[in-house]
């Protein structure tokens, strides 16, 4: 119900969720075990390099949403044997990832649909969901691809 409202922005504005101080280290946390469990499926190593006591400003069940949603497209467009790294500190949080050997089209991996190819799981709505949330906040999304690796970050104001 959620995700749905994220993705109806333009009739329901997001903004009606409450933020507070949270620190985001202790929200990557609590999900690790179950995606490195989902990782373990297809082999995935899961390096985490998360600086203690990073505190942003966001609504809590948002930041779950954001969470969920990274690790779920780290895992589900990675491949066997793949990789993801990931990184906090107090600017930014990344999510790098082994997958596809060429980089996704900038002007439409965050649209709501949208899939790098028709054999890739799931809706395509896990990063329009998370652009959003990062809209709704003000964060800069990023992309990059480099050395066969997909890395989506997501820049604190």
């Amino acid at each position: 119900m959620l995700d749905n409202a994220l993705l109806k922005g333009h009739t329901m504005p997001i903004i009606s969720f409450a933020t507070t101080a949270i620190l985001l280290n202790e929200h990557i946390e609590k999900h690790l075990e179950f995606f490195t469990e989902q990782a373990r499926a297809k082999n995935i190593e899961i390096q985490i390099d998360l600086a203690a006591g990073v505190k942003i400003q966001c609504n809590p069940e948002l930041a779950d949403v954001l969470i969920n949603n990274l690790f779920l497209n780290a895992i589900r467009h990675n491949v066997r044997d793949g990789k993801i790294e990931i990184r906090l500190d107090r600017h930014l949080l990344t999510f790098r990832n082994t997958g596809q050997d060429a980089a996704l089209d900038r002007g439409r991996i965050f649209n709501r649909f949208e899939k790098s190819d028709s054999e890739s799981q799931g809706a395509g709505l896990g990063l329009a969901i998370v652009k959003k949330i990062a809209d709704a906040n003000h964060w800069e999304i990023l992309y990059s691809f480099e050395n066969g690796f997909h890395s989506f970050g997501i820049k604190f104001n």
